[in-house]
């Protein structure tokens, strides 16, 4: 090239827009997501993947998470690092996790985001370690998939905030570590069951180290419906996932998928199934 030639670059319109695994002509990009969004709220309704707070539906992080898989985005943990009094913007100690959302068709990282949960907060306050750093990566998938799909969760006709970013209007009573103290009037009750006199929560504590010799009868649909969604792999492991969960077998068939599904993604994250039945249970009934 010599002095009096000039280069000249030209914008070349993309003639295909990458809809997480899905590509596509950039006019049938609105057309494809109506489509994903009808077969998406028809699940998250069925499957009750969602919460009204304050008159509006908010999806939780399962729905979010089905979302991902329908177009082929999975989350990944990159980062969760534990905020001292100093570092934390409203001065309570917490974790803030960060998740990245990866195409699985390459492996490419295509989005991602960060969230906290401190002790401060009205419903974290006085809760185990373990279950406020679980709630805040709880929190950053959500926002991943919020920053990046929410316009196709609008269309299923959905809030774009995911629940878990909202705050509840009401103070859940948390049987292993809330002090009654922190219990408002009014506040949700767990269903008890009355024994001479005194009252047992439904849902126990601490979950067992080892399941029980004799396994209680659990109806054949339970353990049928676990298989065929996938949280267990036979019988045998589905009546153990039952007893983990510490339900009653009169619980609602939705109840108990509920909490095997949090369970599943918590065994998915690397906890052992001690910590991922304790953490499930936290985040169910947080849920409530």
């Amino acid at each position: 090239m010599n002095e009096t030639e000039v280069e000249t670059m030209s914008i070349v319109k993309a003639d295909r827009v990458q809809l997480g695994m899905i590509e596509l002509a950039p006019e049938d990009v609105i057309a494809r997501g109506a489509s994903i969004a009808k077969a998406l709220a028809k699940v998250i309704k069925d499957r009750q993947l969602y919460k009204e707070i304050r008159g509006r539906t908010h999806v939780m992080v399962e729905g979010w998470t089905t979302l991902g898989a329908i177009v082929g985005i999975m989350p990944r943990e990159r980062d969760v690092k534990l905020l001292t009094a100093e570092q934390s913007l409203n001065g309570d100690p917490g974790y803030e996790a960060y998740v990245e959302l990866v195409r699985v068709s390459d492996g490419q990282v295509i989005g991602g985001a960060s969230a906290v949960c401190t002790i401060g907060e009205k419903n974290w306050s006085g809760r185990d370690e373990y279950a406020v750093r679980s709630m805040a990566i709880t929190r950053a998938t959500g926002k991943a998939f919020r920053l990046s799909l929410s316009w196709i969760m609008q269309l299923a006709g959905f809030d774009p905030t995911p629940a878990e970013e909202m705050p509840y209007t009401e103070t859940l009573e948390h049987k292993a570590t809330a002090s009654p103290k922190a219990v408002n009037a009014g506040t949700k009750k767990p269903t008890t069951t009355s024994t001479a006199g005194t009252e047992t929560p439904k849902i126990p504590t601490k979950i067992p180290t080892k399941i029980p010799a004799r396994l209680p009868s659990w109806p054949a649909a339970y353990v049928k419906e676990l298989i065929a969604q996938g949280l267990a792999e036979n019988p045998q492991n589905a009546m153990s996932i039952l007893v983990l969960s510490e339900f009653e077998i009169t619980e609602p068939l939705q109840n108990v998928i509920r909490w095997a599904k949090i369970y599943r993604a918590r065994r998915y994250d690397g906890m052992d199934t001690d910590m991922a039945a304790n953490t499930a249970r936290d985040e169910y009934e947080n849920s409530q």
